[in-house]
């Protein structure tokens, strides 16, 4: 029979890819988690659909959130106010950054006793202070009477092994306060049982600008063992594979075009157009950028498979658009389709879609800016 093709064809590629992947690791990175003391503690990842479903949780999480880092440093006078009241809509756009699901950037793990929140931390693939590879944790908070029941350590081992599925090292920091009780128990945890080794110091006034010189902001890192790693790709692995699956179900649930239902959403990939476009404005106007440009730009529409690959390249003697890998680009986009014409004109929100990982900018320069240039004078021709 004939090849799938539109979006169930991708998914389907996709899903065959990650199965063989799984099968290619064997019995690498099998076995249970990380036990946690209490076996009515889970953890999940945040998502819009959760805020729906659970239309008390992000009050919840404020409230826990705010009550948990003031209580912390009740009796440290001088740091008052190091930590920023969070608000609803702030923790609300943080749950809706999981809804990219494998793709996403940051996310916020939430703990669960019961139907309970209990607890919360963030965990990111990366960001702006990191290099590549460096993924970081933070935004960790425990309910107060739920403290020493072993939440904190299922937050962050949830938050340790996704980042080991997709980074090798992992950064945090956090205010220690000397001859402070929590301060101290909180250093000798990171530093000493989660293995965190400090790699910089700064004062608390140069962080967050007040007057607690017995406070040091410790930037710690630490490195993934390969067995955390083999751990970690593996799960990420198998989430892929279930929401892989699940969109399938999905597309096959949906009445068929032929049925009266609507067109198979994805079919035409928007990319197409677009690259079309960028390769008419190179071959009319390319040798005018060149100068000015200097630089070649890879896009990469994840979610369109080959498709989805394409190159321009505004280099003296290369002036050229196609498809295909660039290795040499400046420049490198990588974003899902329905999300290619939004950045190139705008009017993706930066910061979103950058910690939901709807888009990854990788410039060594200011060549973004350029490209966008590129295809705003691309679509007047």
């Amino acid at each position: 029979c004939p090849a799938p093709s539109g979006r169930r064809g991708r998914l389907e590629r996709r899903l065959s890819e990650v199965r063989e992947a799984l099968l290619k690791l064997g019995d690498e990175g099998k076995g249970e988690g990380e036990r946690r003391k209490a076996d009515t503690i889970s953890v999940v990842i945040a998502t819009s659909k959760m805020i729906a479903e659970k239309p008390k949780m992000v009050d919840e999480l404020v409230v826990l959130i705010n009550h948990s880092n003031e209580d912390c440093i009740k009796d440290v006078p001088s740091r008052k106010g190091s930590h920023k009241h969070v608000t609803k809509e702030e923790v609300a756009t943080r749950c809706t950054l999981g809804d990219n699901g494998d793709r996403s950037n940051r996310v916020l793990h939430v703990a669960f006793q019961q139907d309970r929140v209990v607890g919360c931390i963030s965990s990111s693939y990366w960001t702006p202070w990191t290099e590549e590879g460096v993924g970081h944790w933070g935004y960790l908070a425990v309910d107060t009477a739920a403290q020493g029941k072993g939440v904190a350590s299922a937050l962050v081992a949830s938050a340790m092994e996704r980042l080991a599925g997709g980074t090798e090292e992992v950064h945090i920091e956090y205010l220690h306060t000397q001859n402070h009780v929590y301060s101290d128990r909180l250093k000798k945890w990171y530093e000493g049982k989660l293995g965190f080794g400090v790699v910089g110091v700064q004062s608390s006034a140069r962080f967050n600008g007040n007057d607690a010189k017995d406070s040091l902001l410790r930037i710690c890192r630490r490195k993934f063992q390969p067995a955390e790693m083999a751990k970690g790709g593996r799960l990420r692995l198998e989430a892929l594979e279930a929401q892989l699956t699940a969109q399938l179900k999905a597309l096959e649930a949906a009445p068929a075009a032929g049925d009266g239902g609507p067109p198979e959403r994805g079919d035409k990939l928007e990319c197409t157009a677009i690259f079309q476009r960028l390769a008419a404005a190179v071959h009319a106007r390319g040798l005018e950028w060149v100068p000015t440009a200097n630089a070649a730009f890879q896009i990469e529409v994840y979610d369109a498979g080959p498709e989805g690959r394409f190159f321009v390249d505004l280099r003296p003697g290369l002036c050229m658009a196609g498809y295909g890998d660039e290795p040499s680009a400046e420049c490198r986009v990588v974003l899902a389709d329905r999300d290619l014409e939004g950045w190139l004109t705008g009017a993706l929100e930066e910061s979103l879609a950058f910690w939901g990982g709807r888009a990854r900018v990788t410039d060594d320069g200011d060549h973004a800016k350029f490209l966008r240039h590129v295809y705003s004078e691309a679509c007047k021709i």
